[in-house]
């Protein structure tokens, strides 16, 4: 689990995409994007997820 919470505004428009990668790696079969508040929206232009097919 991992959480951006450095108040840092980003966005994929301005050339400027909030980029996460694990070193370690990870394992997982789903993928939860969530935003905390009562009063923000989430608007994506593009989620770009990579990774291999486990075996």
């Amino acid at each position: 689990m991992t959480r951006k919470n450095d108040g840092i505004i980003y966005g994929g428009a301005d050339g400027h995409p909030y980029i996460w990668i694990d070193q370690s790696g990870i394992q997982a079969r789903f993928l939860r994007i969530t935003i905390l508040g009562d009063e923000t929206y989430l608007h994506f232009d593009q989620i770009q997820f990579f990774g291999e097919k486990a075996s």
